[in-house]
């Protein structure tokens, strides 16, 4: 198996059209530094200096072939054990990474796709076998040093326990300028409870769709049909980018709205796809209040009917 995502690349001094995120192959599971093996003791790594890590990180040193195969003869325990592997990517970047506006901007609109392939040993043919997504928007909204890690551990593939995904950097992405110009507002979309779940195979996974006062929106990652989601989704808005009296009268009037779908079903993409969702509102007005700086919320969920009237 092996795992790729898409990490931003960009070319020094170029537009916002040369800002891409192309696919990153992470090789095999088997090429990464293993950690440990369950029953044995955990694999010691020494410390290397980042710079002499980069300088050797195309050379590797020869593998003796007798204690190779000697290792393999002395596994005599053929039950299934878990194998712990990691694999840092900073000694194969291209260098610090300094964050302009538009670049601001892209992290705020990308979703980071990691996709896991089983690859075929005899013809290395490769199959997608899932997807995992992250919300990258969140990474504008830390003022310290990062180091953020996102855990997968209901994967469809059964060969694989859990996945850890962590990006760590020694200093906030927005500097001090940019924090103040872009204000990097965030919405953490915490849990739902009390869902009327499915258990009929027709219907989709439950996922919410957050709309924002801007008329910009997210869309949670998909959970399993239950009567609780911890969605634990955060989200960044860069609300600096709107005109101040025309924001702040948005926040006067305007709510927020999460739309629940949970009971949408599989059907035909010719199929009529109105389903009916529940709704929950929020306002956001106690942020125009001096020093208001969190606010912790929570809102019932109405049923929605798939037609509304239109009473304006």
């Amino acid at each position: 198996m092996k795992v790729k995502y898409d990490w931003i690349h960009v070319v020094q001094g170029a537009e916002t059209k040369d800002i891409t995120f192309p696919l990153i192959d992470s090789g095999f599971f088997k090429d990464w530094t293993l950690l440990q093996i369950e029953g044995e003791e955990p694999v010691v790594h020494e410390e290397v200096d980042p710079k002499a890590k980069g300088a050797a990180a195309g050379k590797k040193p020869p593998v003796d072939p007798k204690k190779a195969a000697s290792k393999l003869e002395e596994i005599t325990d053929n039950r299934a054990r878990t194998i712990s592997y990691e694999k840092d990517f900073a000694v194969e970047g291209s260098g610090s990474l300094e964050v302009s506006q538009d670049i601001a901007v892209k992290f705020s609109e990308t979703i980071l796709t990691m996709q896991i392939f089983d690859t075929d040993r005899e013809s290395s043919e490769e199959t997608l076998v899932d997807t995992v997504k992250i919300d990258l928007s969140c990474l504008l909204f830390q003022e310290g040093p990062l180091n953020m890690s996102w855990r997968f551990d209901k994967l469809k593939p059964m060969a694989l326990n859990y996945l850890n995904f962590t990006v760590k950097a020694d200093q906030p992405l927005l500097s001090d300028y940019f924090r103040k110009k872009l204000n990097p507002l965030q919405i953490n979309l915490v849990s739902i409870k009390d869902i009327p779940f499915k258990t009929e195979p027709k219907y989709k996974p439950i996922y919410a769709t957050l709309e924002f006062i801007d008329g910009t929106s997210f869309t949670s990652f998909e959970q399993p049909q239950q009567p609780h989601c911890r969605f634990l989704h955060r989200h960044v808005f860069l609300v600096g980018q709107h005109d101040p009296v025309h924001f702040k009268e948005l926040l006067a009037t305007t709510p927020v709205r999460v739309i629940l779908h949970d009971c949408d079903e599989y059907v035909s993409e010719d199929a009529d796809h109105n389903f009916s969702v529940g709704v929950a509102s929020f306002t956001l007005r106690d942020f125009l209040r001096p020093f208001c700086r969190e606010l912790k919320l929570r809102s019932d969920v109405f049923p929605k009917k798939r037609l509304e009237a239109d009473h304006t």
